[in-house]
């Protein structure tokens, strides 16, 4: 476990008043962690509950497996009952925000399955899953080359509504992070970074355009955003709270992933659809081997491109955009 770094002191451009945040990322078990202790088995040949035979180290292996994927798949499920009960105490439904339009959904024709597509809680990766899911590995690995804004601007043959899936009680996947995590996330990459100039003048409440707005501390966006709601007006979707975007009581919420515990999830999840041993393997190799690696020439052009225009190149020099996206990327992972 490292230690826990200070993010005032790793974004000093941020601001003075930003205060040590002690973030520690959560320890990446692997998929299949035995966490039962092994049992015996019956023998191949279907004999009486009380005949078993030897077990093998490798058939260990695979009742480790199992018992843990079991209690993987039980947490989903608690995690999902927790939400019903939730609802149904309408602790949600009664929530004072209720200012953003549901967002995006996908839908997997192929698997029957749902995904509410939230803004920095994996959405990019999520839109390569389902992808995979109903195209195929070959138009996976081609949506690794796209840039970050074009593969969201797509449109896919996956794409659905919240009032189709609400209606047909398709069983959905519903993303979650801890919100703290998450609203700094979107700060780093739309404040912070050069990449929506409008969003820190709002912020710093600036009308005169030919001033800069590109040192906004996390507390003002922060504040900001709280104005923005108890005045009642519609959140952007990468700070909206989740339930917003999602109508987390109104869908059959039958899988609750969280950020935290991201490849575990993906992990069960897949196992739980039967994917093919094809789709699994690209797909968790893309999660856990190279998600960054494969992702970054997309977020740098995405960045580059929308840093070019003459309102950012007066307020930032060029080596100030370059050096904003490379601590971006030693702060998201952090994060992650």
């Amino acid at each position: 476990m490292s230690t826990p770094v200070s993010l005032s002191l790793l974004l000093p451009t941020l601001g003075a008043s930003l205060p040590p945040w002690p973030f520690q990322p959560p320890p990446k078990p692997a998929i299949f962690q035995n966490t039962r202790p092994s049992t015996p088995t019956p023998t191949a040949s279907g004999g009486a509950p009380d005949d078993f035979s030897h077990t093998n180290s490798e058939d260990s292996v695979l009742i480790s497996k199992d018992s843990s994927m079991v209690s993987q798949l039980n947490e989903l499920e608690q995690r999902s009952r927790h939400l019903n009960t939730t609802c149904f105490k309408d602790v949600l439904l009664n929530a004072t925000y209720k200012g953003t339009e549901r967002g995006r959904f996908f839908h997997s024709k192929v698997y029957n399955i749902g995904y509410c597509k939230v803004p920095k809680v994996g959405s990019t990766f999520w839109t390569l899953l389902f992808t995979t899911l109903d195209n195929g590995v070959d138009f996976g690995k081609k949506l690794l080359e796209k840039k970050r804004s074009s593969l969201h601007a797509g449109r896919y043959s996956f794409s659905s509504s919240f009032t189709y899936l609400k209606s047909a009680k398709v069983p959905i996947i519903l993303p979650t992070r801890d919100p703290y995590s998450r609203l700094y996330s979107a700060f780093i990459d739309k404040s912070y970074l050069p990449i929506r100039i409008n969003t820190n003048y709002d912020v710093l409440s600036i009308r005169n355009k030919s001033l800069c707005a590109t040192d906004v501390s996390f507390q003002e966006f922060l504040q900001w955003i709280l104005n923005e709601a108890k005045a009642g007006k519609s959140l952007d979707r990468h700070w909206a709270p989740i339930y917003s975007i999602c109508g987390s009581c109104e869908v059959n919420a039958q899988y609750i992933a969280k950020q935290e515990t991201f490849s575990n999830d993906i992990g069960v999840l897949l196992k739980k659809l039967n994917v093919s041993s094809e789709k699994y393997n690209f797909i968790m190799h893309t999660l856990e081997g190279k998600r960054i690696q494969s992702s970054l020439p997309g977020i740098v052009a995405t960045i580059l491109e929308r840093s070019s225009g003459a309102e950012i190149s007066r307020c930032m020099p060029w080596l100030e955009v370059t050096r904003r996206i490379w601590r971006s990327f030693q702060i998201q992972v952090k994060l992650y």
